[in-house]
């Protein structure tokens, strides 16, 4: 299996990005917030502004603490961009669901080699009483990954 947060699979072509700076974050802008987030190979499967794609950022930037705080900026500029009695905020996500699945992505170690295999699994793992927080730790989410493979193989 590989090493988690160091590859991640290309939402265009689908094959692995397995050179952190070969990756790009893409997603529309719409009067809704930005949505149809997606983790493409940079230049070769960036689907770009002529298919709506207004935003990007480059993976490595996304990652690690500091990325955490670049993608959480996405969705709020926090309260030192307030002002007094402001409401911090930024353009706004229109979709949620899909913004924390591209944090997941980029920020939870094993999201994204479990991930392929959560269709499979979902009943596994209600029957195992997995709530909404435990399905989502890492070691859950290693073992998810590490079934899944073996399911395949």
């Amino acid at each position: 299996m590989v090493d988690p947060l160091t590859a991640w699979n290309c939402d265009t072509c689908h094959g692995p990005i397995d050179v952190v700076g070969m990756g790009l974050v893409t997603w529309r802008d719409s009067p809704q917030g930005r949505h149809d987030f997606r983790i493409v190979h940079k230049v070769s499967c960036d689907p770009g502004k002529e298919h709506g794609f207004i935003g990007s950022l480059d993976l490595p930037f996304l990652l690690g603490v500091d990325g955490l705080v670049a993608i959480t900026s996405l969705a709020s500029l926090g309260p030192l961009h307030a002002g007094p009695g402001g409401t911090p905020r930024a353009d706004g996500i229109a979709n949620i669901d899909e913004f924390v699945d591209l944090l997941r992505r980029l920020q939870l170690p094993y999201y994204e080699q479990a991930r392929p295999f959560f269709a499979d699994q979902q009943d596994r793992l209600l029957d195992d009483g997995m709530n909404e927080t435990f399905a989502y730790l890492p070691s859950t989410l290693q073992r998810i990954a590490e079934r899944g493979e073996r399911e395949v193989s």
